[in-house]
């Protein structure tokens, strides 16, 4: 859909074009994830929750989870740049993306430690992606239990930090704002497969 005043009303008409029906990308998304992942809820469950949420990804608040650990990345870049080096860009990209979702959730790592760990949570991410398809079918069994394998992997280190970590990460944000565990393993899921 290309019209932009057709596609508004398509996302707010709720009844007929539902996040969590059965041939939509809600369905897929709760059977890796749960049933609360925003993206796959509707109605007052679908309100509430973002009532919780909206004081939380202010463009101020998630700018502030920034600057810190991005200078090392981008002045390593900058720095082979300036010697006439080549850049992947792509690489770049991945660890980059990858290391956004280890800061906001809390997941610490350094050194080379940190490359690798943020290629695999992009990865990871990446898998999560690949098993939908545009025809938004249902996954088998199989799929469901490979993409929940994933899911765990990619979110279960945010767990720890839901419970006792500090508040200027997305868990500790979360835990703060009242989310039970499960929310917020879906709220984080869904954070990390945007990133």
């Amino acid at each position: 859909v290309s019209g932009s005043e057709l596609a508004r009303s398509a996302l707010l008409d709720t009844e007929r074009f539902r996040k969590d029906g059965a041939a939509g990308a809600g369905a897929i998304i709760t059977q890796i994830m749960g049933p609360s992942a925003l993206a796959n809820m509707e109605g007052e469950a679908h309100v509430r929750l973002r009532h919780r949420l909206q004081h939380l990804f202010t463009a101020a608040s998630v700018t502030d989870m920034g600057p810190a650990w991005m200078r090392p990345l981008v002045d390593r870049m900058t720095d082979r740049l300036h010697r006439g080096e080549s850049v992947d860009m792509a690489h770049f990209a991945r660890v980059f993306t990858g290391a956004s979702m280890c800061q906001m959730n809390g997941i610490v790592v350094s050194g080379g430690e940190m490359e690798r760990r943020a290629l695999q949570m992009h990865e990871w991410g990446s898998q999560l992606v690949r098993l939908t398809s545009l025809r938004l079918r249902p996954l088998s069994p199989r799929a469901v239990r490979r993409g929940r394998e994933v899911f765990e992997k990619l979110v279960s280190p945010a767990d720890e930090v839901f419970r006792i970590g500090p508040e200027e990460t997305i868990p500790g944000r979360l835990r703060e704002a009242g989310l039970t565990a499960e929310e917020a393993r879906g709220v984080i899921g869904m954070i990390m497969l945007a990133g």
